[in-house]
């Protein structure tokens, strides 16, 4: 059953973004890595239940801009999926495009995390909808960054609140509050 893996929160400088949350939440985010060829890198923190927060922002190592972090935010969420190409066939069947990829980081102990990513296209909710991961038998992220957080709610709101549910019923995606309303995230912490 496909369930929110991990929320995006994008910033403009990652040590500044991992301070903010450091004092906001009173737990230190982990330096995660660096998206060789993408860009960026992330700071994480777990939110337990298999469940993290990223923090993701430029990386001034490449010369590499990324549309993706040109606001400060929550940005967008994953669902974390065994079948992407189960998903695939979902948003075939309601005739929009997608992109499955395969991604990988070095880990700060010089290891090598890999996954593969599922990006549909062609709706009308742009980064509202999430993208989904496949972790490919890797370890979450969740089990080995810092600990102490857990998500309470994860609120969307939307314009079209009707329609954004009956497809996330589609892809049954659960646990995600919709409401009607400017489009905005919102997530709710239990925090030290």
């Amino acid at each position: 059953m496909p369930y929110l893996d991990h929320i995006m929160y994008s910033c403009s400088d990652l040590d500044q973004g991992s301070q903010y949350f450091a004092s906001l939440l009173g737990i230190e985010p982990a330096f995660g890595g660096v998206h060789l060829g993408k860009g960026t890198q992330n700071a994480l923190f777990s939110l337990d239940n298999n469940q993290y927060f990223e923090i993701i922002a430029p990386d001034p190592a490449q010369n590499i801009s990324s549309e993706f972090i040109k606001s400060t935010g929550i940005k967008t969420w994953a669902v974390a999926s065994n079948d992407l190409l189960r998903d695939k066939e979902i948003a075939s069947s309601l005739g929009w495009d997608s992109n499955l990829i395969s991604m990988s980081r070095e880990t700060p102990d010089g290891g090598l995390l890999k996954w593969e990513l599922l990006f549909v296209s062609g709706h009308d909710f742009g980064y509202h909808f999430p993208f989904f991961i496949n972790w490919l038998g890797e370890t979450n992220p969740s089990q080995s960054t810092p600990r102490g957080c857990t998500l309470q709610t994860f609120m969307i709101s939307t314009e079209n609140a009707e329609a954004f549910s009956d497809l996330l019923d589609r892809f049954q995606i659960e646990e995600v509050l919709v409401e009607q309303g400017s489009p905005l995230f919102t997530a709710t912490l239990s925090t030290p």
